[in-house]
């Protein structure tokens, strides 16, 4: 009995350590981040409303980066956490928004003048590693390219229905006319009555007088 107690007591001990662990595991932000069954951002495939509402969109640099860089996001959770308040003290007017718009200016270095170096707008959010931010930077157009931020929203592509009107009626299949037989003349041989017989008046030929005709 004493066996089967401890064994009781084991498998119990057992049981609690793999629950707090499985509790750990499931409130980790990190660990629900990296769950498989999290859909990819860039999967889905935006129609023209929401297209029109990305431009609209503001984010804190944070949000952008989990957002369309989220692998990286998970790997740096330092400079996430001081992002945000770097580009607050850069420039407090936009208090701490950037715009979908202005993320993408910023990160394909766009300026009027071509004489003035561009901005190193990841150095300013402490992002030092430059394959970082050019990993960062071709999410971004990734982005950019799939919600058309720089260039015209095209329409929705439209449905065809079905209707009576759009389905083709076939014409009756038009039977080539059968061959109508030659008509022949049928010429009849013409009996003249010996008085009204001519003479015929080619040299080589005698006359030649018919009998008369008699009725039956």
């Amino acid at each position: 009995r004493f066996h089967k107690d401890a064994r009781i007591n084991a498998a119990n001990k057992t049981s609690e350590i793999a629950e707090q662990t499985s509790s750990i595991v499931m409130n980790d932000p990190q660990t629900e981040l990296r769950n498989p069954s999290d859909v990819d951002f860039f999967a889905h495939e935006p129609n023209k409303a929401e297209r029109i509402e990305m431009r609209k969109t503001s984010k804190r640099p944070s949000e952008w980066l989990r957002l369309l860089c989220r692998d990286w996001a998970i790997d740096n959770p330092d400079i996430l956490t001081t992002c945000d308040t770097k580009f607050l003290s850069y420039k407090p007017y936009l208090k701490g928004q950037l715009s979908s718009l202005l993320l993408c200016r910023l990160a394909f270095g766009e300026t009027k003048d071509s004489a003035k170096k561009p901005i190193d707008f990841w150095n300013i959010l402490g992002i030092d590693d430059e394959f970082d931010k050019s990993y960062i930077e071709a999410q971004i157009e990734k982005f950019s390219t799939i919600y058309c931020l720089r260039g015209p929203i095209p329409d929705d592509p439209k449905t065809t229905t079905v209707t009576a009107s759009t389905i083709p009626i076939e014409k009756p299949l038009q039977l080539a006319a059968a061959p109508q037989p030659t008509a022949t003349l049928a010429i009849q041989p013409t009996i003249v009555d010996a008085t009204l017989a001519p003479t015929l008046a080619h040299p080589n030929l005698h006359p030649v007088t018919l009998a008369p005709f008699h009725h039956i």
